[in-house]
């Protein structure tokens, strides 16, 4: 792909982007250049006065990731991108489908949005589905755990993910011309990255520009593909017609086949901030492509189509937002906002050894998407201050398959349409010391399923869902040993609506080789998950050290999952149990030397969970194992150098087979050391260079994420050296 991708930062496409960059930077003594506030460049902007939509989340553990933090840790999926924020693991499908698992829930349980709404695409409904966001074109993620994701649904029982974009302006920039470019090498696959973006404001107007590129080959492996434990209990075999015997499936080594990932990104966008008015409007639109390989799964029978599956999603978005700043006792703040999707995804299959030569299309996702939220902020009083609001969205969805592969004419589909409305309140009172807070959810939604309707057979499901929170929260400076020193408590009531796929899915799903089988299909509707948690949080300031602990426990009632089942073929069924989930995330800063440029940080993490079904007290499946993590940071002026050691303990706390259950393998335990360093180089009083390198898994550790269904047949990539440059103005 790229022989010399190494100089891919030098290459003369990107030489053309930079002379066109650098010839719009502002001479020397224009504005001073100030601190980095997100990933790709700064904007030194005009502050806005109006309250923060995040004062009023309910008291639960959330953080919001930007400048430099989020410039280091932006990957080239989102899950990867949070993957070893405290609390939250990432699942795997290769390179190009990884999304965020918080507190052990992934798929439905947790919400991901783009710029307040939500992402407008499948990738919920199956680990191989990618989600359409370009980690390196955030200005910052927001990360809410728990129930202080209620405000963006009842769905988000494990929490929320909101990535804040740059397809518009947020604020108004205090020059003509602002933006950044960046390039990047990978060698574990030798991928090339170049994203940019750029701000041009005229008059009362911001417009924006977006764009990238992402190209990256298959990855290097630390040994072979497949543990000796899969190899045991599934012996991979394929029918060979020439000998009329079967043969075993090779298990790759050094590199993985079929992994590749390939993406490009643009948008253009057009925001509006009188000066005379107390508003501020945004429009943009945005495309999002990405191609990348299914790593292979065997399915179970050495008849099978034999070969290789790869997906290719594209999304068209438009967004817009209105908000408006009266500053008035009751409306502080009305944020409208709107984004609509046409998203579609094609899976399609290569074949090997007996079935070299085939190629068809097997899977068709088509989704036409919408969603509308209003937030309303009052501060009516110095001891009450609130959110309400609703949201609104719609889903029109058409997955297709081929029934008969490799026959077209074998192709079955299905069509659902999906309507939500939701209104909340969020109100907090203080009282000196202390925080009382109250959180309020209703949604009512109605599925319909007219897959049949030609044939006169339609079926459809209306349902409602109440939530709600009740939480406290106390802080005080100066007690004891603590400068600082804060308790928040929360217990909380959530509704989940089962989803379209959980009640009606009756179809193969090839990239993770199974047949799905809806929950509703046997005849029992599947009924409203709810669940009772607990969530008690602390933190601390001691000194140079700052000290952050959260505790949570979820009682689930009827739990949906997709339970691995044995009979004719591999048979997964969406079905319900009572859950418990529990656990705690740890974290803790400590500035060992801090003495003006020089300076000397550890910082520790860890999390642990456990899931069980409470019936039979067996492990629910795919559930993160213990881990600890460490980061030791010195900078120096413009150099910065870190180590980082990272341990996965092993996990044998696994689903056993018995009956209809398939079961689990357990997951070895790794080590993982990563070091990187920048050095930064101011070009004059506004244009910055940073120059980054980063060496991960520098033992070629065989790492595996016991959240992936691919864990025993994909490790994570092994020891890749990354080299880039970043040009900020």
């Amino acid at each position: 792909m790229h022989k010399y991708a190494f100089f891919g930062f030098f290459s003369p496409v990107n030489r053309i982007g930079l002379f066109f960059l650098i010839n719009l930077l502002p001479l020397e003594g224009q504005d001073a250049f100030e601190p980095i506030d997100s990933e790709l460049g700064t904007t030194t902007v005009v502050a806005s006065e109006a309250p923060s939509l995040a004062d009023y989340h309910p008291p639960g553990p959330g953080e919001t990731i930007d400048g430099p933090e989020l410039q280091r840790l932006a990957r080239g999926t989102l899950g990867d991108t949070l993957g070893w924020q405290a609390g939250v693991n990432a699942s795997f499908y290769g390179q190009g489908a990884s999304r965020p698992v918080i507190r052990g829930f992934d798929g439905f349980r947790v919400r991901v949005l783009r710029d307040s709404v939500g992402t407008l695409d499948v990738s919920s409904s199956s680990p191989d589905h990618g989600i359409p966001v370009e980690p390196l074109l955030l200005r910052e993620v927001e990360i809410l755990r728990g129930p202080a994701a209620l405000r963006f649904g009842n769905s988000a029982l494990g929490g929320a993910v909101n990535s804040i974009s740059r397809t518009f302006a947020t604020e108004r920039p205090d020059r003509q011309f602002a933006g950044a470019f960046e390039s990047r090498f990978d060698s574990v696959s030798s991928g090339l990255t170049t994203a940019a973006h750029l701000d041009v404001t005229l008059g009362d107007f911001v417009l924006t520009l977006t764009g990238s590129h992402r190209e990256a080959n298959d990855y290097d492996l630390p040994g072979r593909a497949r543990t000796s434990r899969y190899e045991a209990r599934f012996n991979p075999i394929v029918n060979d017609p020439a000998s009329g015997t079967t043969l075993p499936v090779p298990n790759p080594s050094g590199t993985l086949p079929n992994s590749h990932h390939d993406s490009d990104s643009h948008s253009i966008g057009l925001s509006w901030f009188p000066e005379a008015m107390p508003i501020e409007a945004s429009l943009a639109w945005s495309n999002f492509r990405s191609d990348f390989g299914l790593p292979y799964l065997f399915g179970g029978d050495a008849n099978d189509l034999f070969g290789f599956s790869s997906l290719t999603l594209e999304q068209d978005r438009l967004d817009f937002r209105l908000r408006y700043l009266p500053d008035l006792p009751w409306l502080t703040e009305a944020t409208f906002h709107f984004g609509f999707g046409d998203y579609e995804h094609t899976e399609s299959f290569t074949g090997r050894a007996k079935d070299v030569g085939l190629r068809f299309d097997d899977t068709f996702f088509d989704l036409q998407a919408w969603e509308a939220r209003l937030d309303l902020v009052h501060e009516p009083t110095d001891w009450l201050r609130g959110v309400g609001g609703f949201q609104l969205w719609s889903h029109q969805l058409t997955p297709s398959r081929l029934a008969g592969a490799p026959d077209p004419s074998s192709r079955y589909a299905n069509h659902f349409e999906t309507s939500n409305l939701g209104v909340f309140l969020s109100e907090i009172v203080m009282l000196g010391e202390f925080e009382l807070n109250a959180a309020l959810r209703w949604e009512a939604q109605k599925i319909e399923d007219l897959s049949f309707a030609n044939f006169g057979f339609t079926r459809e499901v209306d349902e409602t869902s109440f939530s709600a929170i009740l939480g406290a929260n106390w802080e005080r400076e100066f007690i004891g040993p603590f400068e600082r020193l804060q308790a928040s408590f929360s217990t909380s009531f959530i509704e989940r609506l089962p989803t379209e796929t959980e009640r009606f899915a009756f179809w193969t799903n090839p990239a993770i080789q199974r047949f799905l089988i809806g929950g509703d299909l046997d005849g029992v509707p599947l009924r409203n998950e709810q669940s009772v948690g607990l969530d008690l949080g602390f933190e601390a300031e001691v000194g140079e050290v700052d000290l952050f602990l959260n505790l949570f426990h979820y009682q689930i009632d009827r739990f949906t999952y997709l339970q691995d089942i044995t009979g004719i073929g591999n048979q997964a069924e969406y079905t319900q149990t009572g859950a418990c989930f529990r656990g705690l995330e740890a974290q803790g800063d400590w500035t060992i030397v801090e003495n003006g440029e020089r300076a000397l940080k550890l910082a520790l993490m860890g999390d642990w969970m456990r899931a069980s079904d409470r019936h039979h007290d067996n492990p629910l499946p795919r559930i993160p194992p213990f881990r600890l993590g460490s980061r030791l940071a010195y900078t120096q002026g413009p150099l910065q150098a870190a180590l980082e050691i990272r341990h996965v303990f092993h996990q044998s706390r696994i689903q056993p087979s018995g009956g209809i259950v398939q079961g689990e393998l357990p997951t070895d335990g790794y080590t993982e050391i990563n070091l990187d360093s920048t050095y930064q180089v101011d070009l004059n009083d506004a244009v910055r260079l940073t120059l980054f390198a980063r060496i991960e898994n520098l033992l070629n550790e065989d790492r595996r994420l016991h959240t992936s269904f691919l864990k025993d047949v994909a490790p994570l990539p092994g020891r890749n050296f990354s080299l880039g440059g970043r040009l900020e103005f």
